[in-house]
């Protein structure tokens, strides 16, 4: 195949994912049209002009909308240093938001594409990666857990960064995938939300220890630019999370809500196993007694079919799939986490990384299993 060819089927694989991911968010676009799915309208369109008010009024450090007035700045949740919240400086904040969405999803697309390239995929499979990431279940659902996904988005460019820097060699090459790393990472923490950031750090930590041990303290160092890029979010929220009643760690009650019920895991190859979630006002969800709270925290938990078949083969099967151990511990560490206290190591788990019990709802952890299952996978 001449360079001209090449060229041209790269450019059509390309397109053909923009059409694809068109098709599963261009409905964001369509004027009239806002998103108002779970806490969305509640909650997340509420800060979103607090912050906008905070930002155009006398004190840009104070939310005198919520609870009587509280800090604004300190507060993970808002994002306020994240640079694509500022969007909502621009635009109205329900077409923020949704915008918002579909950049995310364009820039979760182009990391699982160069993330399959590095592992030395062709463009034809970096385009099944990209559509099955980017388009599955697990990552659309997100929209209604909005919080989640700009480090979903990042996530794939996180991990490939993290390739780099096991790869690099010379000191000039060690830099610049520390720094392009430890950039990436501060994207990660402004985005403020909890589980992400400790998702997208168990799996540094992963690959690392299984690929490369000798060189864990590269990562650590590209962690380190992160935390010192991001300290504008990290030093206020750390002041208020030792204030807070999180400081000690949440009760056990607290920090296992929607613990995933084992059922779920059946759900990579049946999604809608228990019904549809998103239609329970018509009595099409069947799931109400495995839920804690009678709804599950992620709607969808597969990425398709055909990428689930070829994960479960590449961890599973006797072949030479690259960085395997990593995967399958990421997978596994999924599996684990989400389901909570329906295992019974977790107790374990919370005493031996502390860091986990200020989380709430460890359903968001199968998000883990999802990465592993479509990058194995191709």
């Amino acid at each position: 195949m001449t360079s001209d060819e090449l060229g041209r089927r790269r450019w059509w694989l390309r397109t053909l994912l923009l059409l694809q991911l068109l098709a599963v968010y261009g409905v964001l676009l369509v004027p009239g049209r806002a998103l108002v799915g779970r806490d969305i309208a509640e909650y997340q369109v509420p800060l979103r002009i607090a912050l906008v008010r905070a930002v155009e009024g006398a004190n840009p450090g104070w939310n005198a909308l919520t609870q009587g007035g509280q800090p604004l700045l300190s507060d993970p949740s808002y994002a306020a240093f994240y640079p694509p919240t500022w969007l909502n400086l621009l635009l109205p904040v329900h077409r923020a938001i949704s915008l918002l969405v579909v950049l995310h999803a364009l820039l979760a697309a182009a990391g699982a594409w160069h993330l399959a390239k590095r592992l030395g995929c062709r463009e034809n499979v970096a385009l099944l990666a990209s559509t099955g990431y980017a388009g599955g279940g697990l990552f659309v659902s997100l929209i209604h857990a909005h919080p989640m996904l700009p480090a979903m988005a990042w996530f794939p460019w996180m991990l490939a960064a993290t390739f780099r820097q096991l790869d690099a060699e010379g000191t000039a090459q060690r830099l610049a995938a520390m720094t392009w790393a430890g950039g990436i990472y501060s994207m990660i923490l402004l985005a403020g939300e909890p589980a992400t950031i400790l998702a997208v750090t168990l799996s540094v930590a992963l690959v690392t220890w299984t690929s490369r041990p000798r060189r864990t303290l590269e990562p650590l160092a590209a962690g380190l630019v992160g935390i010192g890029l991001a300290s504008t979010q990290l030093v206020p929220a750390a002041s208020r999370l030792l204030a807070s009643q999180r400081a000690g760690g949440l009760e056990w009650q607290a920090a296992t809500t929607w613990s995933m019920s084992p059922i779920r895991v059946a759900e990579l190859f049946f999604p809608r196993l228990l019904g549809d979630p998103s239609r329970m006002g018509e009595g099409l969800y069947y799931g109400w007694g495995l839920q804690d709270l009678d709804y599950p925290y992620l709607l969808v938990l597969t990425p398709g079919l055909i990428l689930v078949a070829l994960g479960l083969a590449a961890l599973f099967a006797s072949g030479r799939t690259p960085h395997r151990l990593a995967w399958i511990a990421i997978a596994a560490s999924g599996v684990v986490l989400a389901l909570g206290r329906h295992t019974p190591i977790f107790r374990w788990i919370l005493f031996a990384l502390p860091s986990l019990s200020i989380n709430r709802y460890p359903e968001k952890f199968f998000l883990l299993t999802y990465v592993a299952l479509v990058f194995a996978g191709a």
